[in-house]
């Protein structure tokens, strides 16, 4: 089936519910491009974001991130479900490229244009605080490696997706 789907030159990707183990997708993993992970039960929106996917999350980021350190297929983790401002950075801190935000932009409480406004504010800053802890890390490992007379190399890398930089 994927095959047919990359024959007709389009992307593969699975879906998860909330109750399906992250299994199903790391059979697969090598053939496919993105996997969504429902953080809601399907079915109507407005629903809170179900904390239990976090782990579901960190442990397809680790598989992928050991696949592409082998050579392998990089695949995009997008999340549909209660995604809103207050825990938006938080999923790209867990690796999260993609989110579907319903709600969290269409409500009563303010404009779609506001809403996504706050929704950009909140990644902004936990870009900034990610900048300014680098920044930090940084000195402190300078100062360590004059008190210790020896250089200490390292590789930092702030990981940015194109989904988040393009707003």
């Amino acid at each position: 089936c994927v095959t047919a789907i990359r024959a007709a030159g389009a992307s593969a990707g699975v879906t998860l519910n909330p109750g399906t183990p992250i299994d199903a997708a790391l059979e697969v993993l090598p053939e496919i491009d993105l996997v969504l992970i429902m953080s809601v039960n399907p079915g109507f929106g407005g629903q809170s974001f179900i904390p239990t996917v976090e782990s579901k999350i960190r442990k397809l980021k680790q598989a992928i991130d050991a696949q592409v350190t082998a050579g392998g297929r990089p695949v995009q983790i997008q999340v549909d479900g209660g995604v809103k401002a207050h825990n938006i950075a938080m999923l790209r801190d867990w690796g999260v490229s993609n989110c579907v935000v319903g709600s969290g932009l269409f409500n009563d409480k303010a404009s779609v244009a506001d809403n996504l406004a706050v929704i950009h504010q909140a990644l902004d800053q936990y870009l900034q605080f990610l900048s300014n802890d680098l920044q930090n890390i940084l000195v402190l490992m300078l100062q360590r490696s004059q008190q210790v007379h020896h250089p200490y190399h390292y590789n930092c890398l702030l990981y940015t997706s194109d989904a988040a930089d393009e707003g």
